[in-house]
């Protein structure tokens, strides 16, 4: 299937997907595009508030906003990572005859006009490999989860497609372009260092990574993205002190540290979670894919010598040998994951035993000495991330395998009524709260 698509990307054609790019609308053999004129006047504005206008990014997706144009999905707001994207795809961008001719194959150049100018469309330009991680859910009930990455292939692997001109003046093209081309996301925030940046902190509406703010007056909050870029109705999560927040976080991580024995514990009990999240026996699976790869390794010679007799034809052995070397890839990609799978539960071991040889004989005095850096890096080597709620509660998640329901509240410690840190923070061993039950694993 993928020798196909490669090929109709090189012989010129586009590969439909779920929606075409907006302002385009796909033919009637969805091998190719048609300007879409009503959508493609809105990127066209997009264009000319930044070119000409001078408007940065945000300021464009505010005008859209409350214009009520319609996105391309159909959520109710536009994102600047959509706008700048239009900005930077080549899609858009009007290209000569000449230049989109040392992009295609010849016989594709050779169908187009050279008078006309065309957009690019490229294919092949990111590799995404998926794979299913295992989890213990609540009621120890087993729950399998999809996971990606994706990566960019190198820009030779690009397959360019001609697409019609999208009729927005090279001019715009360029100088918009020009105009964010040194936009970055800002990494300094003062001379302050957040302890919960950097994707710790997020929303607990809407579940993105919270952004660091400093106000006047030396107040420095963690600040909602969602509700920021679209409104208090997008999500209902409130500013969080950041000074208040992140003591609460501490108290409750502090007192982990403060027990050896409750960390081993903690820590072996998620390493065994991990070992029970596999669907069979490792030892069992491994020899299930070693013995499938050891039968096909004797079939291919199998069918070599009947081949040699004349009992098979070619064809007969080419069909044989293309399935046996289907079942030997599916065994060796099965064989690898087995290893990494091995591998990250003795990664897990290593941390454990490095977390305990580091902080078993620190005393709280010790404890309490850590600078906010060095906190920063103690909650990203545990996988930490504090979901800070609208109701003020705050909920702590190590390494994505355990949750600790609502460890503090807003402005309270929960040392009060008999309930220490101890009792708010529950072990890996999924014990929930007596009153209450965990809502994340």
């Amino acid at each position: 299937m993928r020798r196909g698509k490669l090929r109709k990307a090189r012989e010129g054609k586009i590969l439909a997907n779920n929606a075409p790019d907006y302002g385009f609308r796909y033919t009637e053999a969805r091998d190719g595009y048609e300007v879409d004129e009503p959508r493609m006047a809105v990127v066209r504005r997009v264009f000319e508030m930044v070119a000409v206008e001078g408007k940065k990014l945000h300021a464009v997706k505010k005008v859209l906003d409350r214009e009520g144009v319609r996105t391309a999905s159909g959520v109710p707001y536009w994102q600047v990572r959509f706008v700048r994207n239009v900005i930077r795809d080549d899609v858009y961008k009007p290209h000569t005859f000449e230049e989109v001719s040392e992009l295609v194959a010849p016989e594709v150049a050779a169908r187009l006009d050279p008078e006309k100018r065309y957009g690019v469309w490229y294919y092949n330009t990111r590799r995404k490999r998926t794979w299913t991680e295992t989890r213990i859910g609540p009621g120890g009930k087993r729950e399998y989860v999809k996971r990606w990455k994706i990566t960019p292939r190198p820009r030779e692997e690009w397959i360019a497609v001609p697409v019609p001109d999208s009729g927005i003046p090279r001019e715009w093209v360029d100088t918009a372009r020009e105009a964010i081309k040194d936009n970055q996301r800002s990494v300094s925030r003062g001379y302050r260092v957040w302890e919960l940046g950097r994707t710790i902190a997020r929303c607990g509406g809407c579940g993105r990574a919270m952004l660091a703010n400093s106000a006047r007056k030396g107040l420095h909050y963690y600040r909602c993205p969602t509700r920021r870029d679209n409104g208090k109705a997008a999500c209902e999560a409130p500013n969080r002190r950041a000074e208040r927040a992140e003591a609460e976080v501490w108290e409750s991580v502090r007192a982990i540290l403060s027990d050896p024995e409750r960390l081993r514990d903690d820590l072996d009990a998620m390493i065994e979670m991990k070992r029970q999240a596999a669907r069979n026996d490792p030892k069992e699976e491994v020899n299930h894919w070693l013995k499938i790869l050891a039968d096909a390794n004797e079939k291919r010679a199998k069918y070599q010598r009947a081949y040699a007799a004349d009992v098979m034809t070619l064809a007969d052995l080419k069909a044989r040998l293309a399935e046996l070397e289907q079942e030997r890839q599916i065994a060796e990609r099965e064989l690898a994951s087995l290893r990494l799978r091995e591998q990250e539960i003795a990664d897990l071991e290593s941390d454990r035993d490095a977390l305990l040889e580091s902080y078993a004989a620190t005393s709280e005095e010790a404890l309490d000495c850590l600078t906010p850096e060095e906190r920063h890096h103690l909650y990203k080597r545990f996988g930490l991330e504090a979901i800070l709620h609208g109701d003020g509660t705050t909920e702590l998640v190590l390494g994505n395998l355990l949750s600790y329901e609502e460890v503090c509240t807003e402005g309270t410690l929960p040392k009060e009524d008999g309930q220490d840190i101890d009792e708010a923070m529950r072990t890996i061993t999924g014990e929930a709260p007596s009153d209450r039950s965990s809502s994340r694993d």
